[in-house]
């Protein structure tokens, strides 16, 4: 602890003194210096004698008698005198990194003693209570305070301190967002960067961990990744990236924006490797004392625009945009500090480009987002590549191809979902089945988590026939037609379980396309706007993809206009007609409630397309077919094919809900049993439609009329 000033000390002249003597003087001092702040009655002369106050009255030419506002205000000038170097080459010799950022933003030497000045009031304990001593100002009266205490001109100090000067622009210190009329403490009005101290100021090295620890250099030397969804978008960005580090161009952002684990972060690192400049990203850190950490990292970003952490040829990549919205961030406001116009101003005067990510555009002020120069969208990967990175990142480990293509089928696959399953594979050590059940059960929690449908169970269902389906259009022809058209506007309707949706995947599978299932839910949000927003996603992705668009259930979603009553349900029919009148793919939308679509649709569907209940030979071949994928090879009963004969109204999906059935309550898959089950359906049916439905006799003669060896109700 530093000692107390004893009665023989020498009192020396300031104006003899270096600064580092200066400082030792000051730290010597200090504790009674201290206690004369606090205190707010007369002082005794002996303590003004031995006390630091009484050394800088002397050199001030003061012989105070009581304790006064002028008195501290003299005191704190002399003070300021006593520890800030005022000159070009003492600040050199003594703060060279405050030499180094004084170099970078071009400051001038008033602004270089400002900086030092409030940087030391903010951060230091002795002198906030001393500046407190002068009361509370207006910001005119506090500029005014400032620069009679650093002995500065005062217009000069009021342009150096003005919003628009570089001080305040690069985040050094801010300028509290209040009127000049609220009258606060000088450090309230101007706070200098919480984060900095004198110390950082005197070593060059003590500056760089502090900057090393808002910012990190990105490694690119790691392998190449391929983005072939985006190749054409990527082009153009590393051709723009690369014009505006030649020409120096200020404000040119680009927004890469999609669902988690897309790989936007990754895609940014590729596109710096393309452009070859080197990527410093903002670093997320903790946020200090009670600023957000949006506030926190917006004024790190600013500092690295202004003091030239990425150097000329580099790149600056913010990685999650929505810190900054005010969601996340719901005091920003009363705190003074972020806001809309401050973004802005930001992204406008940025010199170095910058690439920014967020996983939606959702709470984004659109005055902020057309400050974005290019704004891509880093959505799904298609089928094809998510085959791909599954099969790189669980290469040489022992997955069947049919696991890998059943598990590629999950559109919500990410490749960061596919970095970590490659990781828990090898930690594993398992092989064969056991692995691959393994993976599916952890990659099921991580979609569960997540809010995204699981994986389809892998069930020995029904291979698809199409010559099993009862069309109005014979399959072979309409393909031939998509074929030759390249695009087409489908509405395949008819009773549930006749295979509409099946129907459409194997039309995107003869079209050699990807197929995009959508339903209702998936489009609705509770949101005004949103539901037309996801409206012009679902049909870009498949624009964008070459992929077959399918809307199941659609009459959940296009019905009859006449039965909506708020103008956004409006609105949402009038978007997916533009969108679906401008797509240039193949689209089906499947129902089973054909009368209740809106007209509006039904004139822009090209084929409508009934799927019928099956017919009776068709019935035979899927009861035939159903027994050959359980084993079973036996020839059918004549006794069996009538009675399967007297059933109607009988759909694939009946099959495959019969068999599984069947698994499900452990029985063997025989003739009778399959029968058993079938019958068992078209029973339901008839009682949940409330008639007569499935069996071709007459209706007065099925009432108490029972297969003569099926027990239905002692059947399950």
């Amino acid at each position: 602890m530093t000692p107390y000033p004893q009665p023989n000390d020498r009192i020396p002249s300031l104006g003899s003194l270096g600064l580092t003597e200066r400082m030792r003087l000051f730290d010597k001092f200090r504790p009674l210096a201290l206690t004369a702040i606090c205190r707010t009655k007369e002082l005794p002369g002996s303590a003004l004698v031995k006390s630091w106050f009484r050394i800088l009255a002397v050199e001030a030419g003061l012989s105070p008698q009581r304790w006064s506002p002028l008195f501290v205000a003299r005191a704190i000038e002399a003070a300021t005198e006593s520890i800030l170097p005022l000159t070009d080459d003492e600040i050199a010799v003594e703060l060279p990194a405050l030499q180094d950022i004084a170099e970078a933003l071009r400051l001038s030497l008033v602004e270089k003693t400002i900086l030092a000045f409030l940087v030391q009031i903010s951060v230091d304990p002795f002198w906030r209570k001393a500046v407190k001593k002068l009361g509370e100002l207006t910001r005119p009266r506090a500029i005014q305070e400032v620069s009679v205490l650093l002995k500065l001109d005062y217009y000069t100090t009021r342009l150096a301190m003005d919003q628009t000067g570089r001080l305040i622009k690069s985040g050094l210190v801010e300028r509290v967002r209040f009127g000049n009329s609220i009258e606060m403490p000088i450090d309230h009005h101007y706070p200098a960067h919480k984060e900095i101290d004198l110390h950082m100021f005197r070593s060059r090295r003590a500056w760089d961990d502090f900057m090393n620890s808002k910012f990190e250099q990105v490694d690119l030397a790691k392998k190449k990744y391929a983005f072939p969804h985006v190749e054409e978008d990527v082009q153009l960005i590393e051709l723009f990236l690369k014009s505006a580090l030649r020409d120096q161009n200020r404000g040119a952002h680009v927004l890469f924006y999609g669902p988690a684990g897309t790989g936007k972060t990754t895609l940014a690192r590729e596109v710096a490797r393309r452009v070859g400049a080197d990527l410093f990203e903002v670093r997320k850190g903790e946020p200090v004392g009670h600023e957000p950490q949006g506030v926190s990292r917006l004024k790190s970003y600013n500092l690295g625009q202004h003091l030239g952490v990425a150097k000329r040829g580099s790149l600056m990549l913010f990685d999650e945009l929505e810190d900054l919205l005010p969601s996340n961030s719901s005091h920003m406001a009363e705190s003074g500090g972020l806001n809309k116009g401050w973004i802005c101003e930001t992204l406008e005067s940025a010199g170095v480009p910058t690439i920014w990510t967020t996983n939606s555009l959702n709470g984004i002020d659109p005055a902020v987002l057309r400050r974005f120069t290019y704004v891509l969208e880093v959505g799904e990967l298609p089928k094809s590549l998510r085959k791909s990175f599954l099969a790189k990142s669980l290469a040489g480990l022992d997955v069947a191809e049919t696991w890998l293509d059943r598990i590629s089928q999950t559109a919500c696959l990410t490749p960061a979902l596919v970095e970590q399953m490659g990781f828990i594979a090898e930690a594993l050590s398992l092989s064969g089945n056991e692995l691959e059940t393994a993976l599916e059960r952890w990659l099921n929690e991580r979609l569960k988590a997540m809010g995204k449908p699981t994986l389809a169970r892998a069930e020995a269902a029904l291979d698809f026939n199409c010559s099993l389906l009862n069309t109005s259009m014979k399959p072979r022809a309409l393909i031939e037609g998509l074929m030759h058209s390249g695009e087409g506007r489908l509405c395949l309707y008819g009773p549930s379980g006749t295979g509409k949706t099946a129907f459409a995947k194997y039309l995107a599978d003869e079209l050699d396309l990807e197929a995009h299932v959508k339903r209702g839910s998936d489009l609705r949000s509770a949101y005004v706007g949103q539901t037309e927003r996801n409206i012009a996603r679902m049909f870009d992705a498949a624009s964008r993809n070459n992929a077959v668009l399918i809307l199941d259930e659609a009459d959940s979603f296009l019905s009859s206009r006449s039965d909506r009553r708020h103008s956004w349900e409006m609105n949402e029919v009038s978007e997916f007609l533009v969108q679906l009148e401008n797509f240039k793919g193949v689209f089906c939308a499947t129902t089973n409630r054909f009368e209740d679509l809106d007209p509006a649709f039904m004139r822009r569907f090209d084929m409508k397309i009934e799927l019928d209940y099956l017919t009776a030979d068709q019935q035979v071949q899927m009861f035939r077919s159903t027994l050959r994928s359980g084993g079973y090879t036996k020839r059918l009963k004549s006794g069996i094919r009538s009675q399967l004969d007297s059933l109607q109204s009988m759909t694939p999906g009946d099959f495959i809900t019969a068999q599984r059935k069947l698994r499900f309550s452990r029985q063997e898959l025989t003739q009778e049993t399959l029968l058993s089950a079938l019958v068992h359906e078209v029973k339901c049916k008839q009682v949940i439609s409330g008639r007569p439905i499935g069996f071709r006799w007459p209706v007065e003669q099925t009432q108490n009329r029972k297969l003569p060896w099926i027990d239905i109700q002692n059947s399950y």
